[in-house]
């Protein structure tokens, strides 16, 4: 992502300009901002930049303290971080530093002694002196924060405290209010610390790839000034600093880091390698095919922090209800400051009271409850090769109730074989054989290389070759008319006869796939090709049965092929015969009872990806395109993966669910104690601290352990 504005404008000289001037092109700026630590501060940067001239879009990840801004030229990028430091936001240009330094605000110096005072009975009466002296040290920070969200008509936590403290001030309760900044503080700073561990986590993911290459030469250089194209060296045991191609050399590479696989992948000339993994043995010749920016890993990482910062529906939902509930009871606290003393004429304990009730005010723990959780999840997904574009397909993984998966290439391992072959009619097998192979040379579909290898070399004049959608293709060869294709292509030009229908009837019982050749409009031979089920297939779909989904296989085979793989792995339904517009309407029939996945490699299952309430694209390391547009993306094709990530979606809601519960309850318990009058700041102040220290830690449960 660019972190500068290169975006063009145009001018008109000698006159005025009629016209309407034509947008400018957008541009994308990452903004550091290090005094990010609560959802009040999201707010304040949204209410800031949002709606200013230029700006398009904005979206911030808390956890990591980044700030997204879409715009054109007439917001620049330094100014953007001038509009956030006016607020005292700490900002900068670029991402965070890889280790942010531990910062010890005055109040937790003035804390230390506080406490001290407070334990020894003798130094009693220096008590009230050291509470002074913690809220004149510590009030400072946040009566400057309190008053910008003043000016910028916000009321954040920033304001409630310094409300409270003063308050507290007026009516003679110096050490409650030393208590409130002094645990404020010491809050924050916590906070702080626990965001930095997610934070961390995915540093680590993002440190992968090394900074130093090794040229063909021996000279070692900056990774990021590898042009595309260089050959470079990896000595066994050390890491790939760029993704790119092997030409010399022979290794087992452990990708672990980038796909969660643990076993290493051999790798031989030919094949492609990826930044931050690892050579295990013998020294690799890779020329590179990107710079580090364009990376497999690079991408990863620019992608998760994106995801991190776009809302999930439940964070919507709740930051809705922060915003009506704050100025609720900061009105009740006016009343209560207000109303029960006309009765008892107790001023300062309904003050007191009232105090109490701004502090329960801020919705800390309960906004909190929501992105700790998605981040973390996201984070540790990310370690295990796999990228949510975010918590809204995170979510939607937890409510899931059926998938939709494709076979080949999906359930099966998309390599295809010729296994059993039969010419009929008059034809000659060598001459059927050139021309399907002729056919065939410039096909991407999974089965031409199986029929281009069983062929062998094609030659002959090749015209007007066209693709028959749902059928196959159809081409002329030094003037003949060849067809190649399936079931429906044969019934369409009626290829059929006894030899045929046997034939076809036995070899879809052994789950084959059959291909039919045509010469000049007669049948001329059939194909037989396998395509096995992978060996991890079946304790995958057991595993997402055991989670109660419903597992149906869409397949542009026959049913008879179909019907094999179905049996073997034991899927709950199959539809077979189907087009990609078919699959479409496949699977739009199934959302229409719940909610569905369709699993496919990412291209050319797209329009039924896109037609799923969440799209899992597989196998996906080496294509960006895929990685860029796929709700999922699995970086490996390992279907063990699928049941990990329902598991972690469904976690994920737990976990929000609890934290939400937990905010609330301890709202209600010290809302009800301070009605009731018998509420204190102190036990307010800890209250708010613990709860929202505790959603904080509990939903960072996820970077770690089980899914369960």
């Amino acid at each position: 992502m660019s972190e500068e504005n290169v975006a063009g404008g145009s001018c008109c000289s000698g006159g005025s300009c009629s016209a309407t001037p034509e947008p400018l092109p957008p541009s994308a700026t990452r903004i550091h901002v290090a005094g990010l630590c609560c959802d009040d501060e999201v707010t304040l940067v949204r209410r800031l930049l949002e709606g200013r001239e230029g700006v398009d879009r904005v979206d911030v990840n808390l956890v990591g303290r980044q700030v997204y801004v879409t715009h054109d030229e007439r917001a620049t990028p330094e100014h953007l971080v001038e509009v956030l430091n006016g607020a005292r936001l700490e900002a900068r240009l670029g991402s965070a530093p890889a280790t942010p330094p531990t910062r010890w605000p005055p109040t937790l110096v003035a804390a230390a002694a506080f406490f001290l005072l407070s334990l020894g009975t003798l130094l009693q009466p220096l008590l009230e002196w050291a509470a002074l002296g913690a809220v004149v040290l510590g009030l400072p920070p946040v009566l400057g924060k309190a008053w910008v969200s003043l000016k910028n008509r916000l009321l954040d936590m920033n304001v409630l405290m310094t409300l409270a403290v003063i308050g507290a001030l007026l009516i003679g309760e110096w050490i409650e209010a030393a208590a409130v900044v002094v645990l404020f503080a010491v809050a924050e700073h916590l906070e702080r610390r626990s965001m930095d561990r997610a934070r961390r986590a995915l540093a680590e993911v993002a440190a992968l790839a090394p900074e130093v290459a090794v040229l063909e030469d021996g000279r070692e250089v900056p990774s990021d000034t590898v042009a595309i194209g260089t050959r470079i060296l990896v000595q066994a045991g050390g890491r790939v600093p760029l993704d790119g191609r092997v030409v010399e050399g022979r290794s087992g590479v452990d990708e672990s880091a980038l796909t969660g696989e643990s076993v290493p992948v051999s790798k031989a000339p030919g094949d492609t390698v990826s930044a931050g993994t690892v050579n295990q043995a013998g020294v690799l010749v890779v020329e590179t095919t990107s710079t580090t920016d364009d990376s497999a890993v690079a991408r990863l990482v620019q992608l998760v922090e994106q995801a991190q910062a776009t809302r999930s529906p439940v964070e919507g939902t709740v930051d809705r209800f922060a915003r009506i509930y704050t100025p609720v009871v900061v009105l009740g606290a006016i009343a209560l400051a207000l109303v029960p003393p006309l009765f008892d004429g107790d001023w300062a304990g309904w003050s007191y009271q009232a105090l109490v009730l701004l502090v329960v005010a801020c919705p800390c723990a309960l906004v909190l409850a929501t992105p700790v959780t998605v981040v973390s999840a996201l984070t540790r997904a990310a370690r295990r090769g796999v990228l949510i574009r975010g918590g809204a397909h995170l979510e939607t993984l937890g409510q899931l109730d059926a998938m939709a998966l494709d076979k080949t290439g999906t359930l099966t391992e998309g390599r295809f074989e010729v296994v059993d072959c039969i010419g009929l009619g008059d034809f000659d097998a060598a001459e059927v054989h050139r021309l399907l192979a002729a056919v065939e040379a410039r096909s991407s579909h999974p089965l031409a290389s199986a029929l281009r290898d069983h062929a062998g070399a094609a030659s002959g004049a090749v015209s007007g070759d066209e693709v028959l959608p749902g059928e196959g293709v159809r081409a002329l060869v030094d003037g003949r008319e060849v067809h190649v294709g399936n079931h429906r292509l044969a019934e369409r030009l009626g290829w059929h006869g006894p030899e045929e229908h046997a034939t076809t009837q036995a070899w879809r019982e052994l789950g084959r796939t059959v291909v039919y050749i045509g010469v000049d409009g007669e049948l001329a031979g059939l194909h037989g090709l396998a395509d096995l089920p992978r060996p991890e297939a079946e304790d995958a779909v057991r595993a997402l049965q055991a989670e109660g989904l419903r597992l149906v296989m869409l397949t542009g085979d026959d049913a008879g092929a179909a019907r094999v793989v179905q049996d073997r792995l034991g899927l709950d339904e199959v539809r077979s015969g189907l087009r990609p517009e078919d699959k479409v309407g496949a699977v739009a029939a199934l959302r229409g009872q719940g909610r569905v996945a369709m699993i496919g490699d990412g291209i050319n299952d797209g329009p039924a990806l896109a037609a799923a309430d969440v799209g899992v694209a597989m196998g996906v390391r080496g294509s960006a395109l895929a990685l860029e547009t796929a709700d999922v993306a699995l970086m490996t094709d390992d279907l063990g993966r699928l049941a990990e990530l329902v598991r972690l979606g469904r976690r994920a809601r737990r976990v929000i669910r609890q934290n939400i519960a937990l905010s609330l309850v301890v709202k209600a318990v010290v809302l009800g104690l301070a009605v009731a009058g018998s509420a204190t700041l102190w036990a307010a102040v800890l209250a708010d601290v613990g709860a929202s220290l505790l959603v904080v830690l509990h939903g960072m449960t996820l970077l770690s352990g089980s899914e369960r």
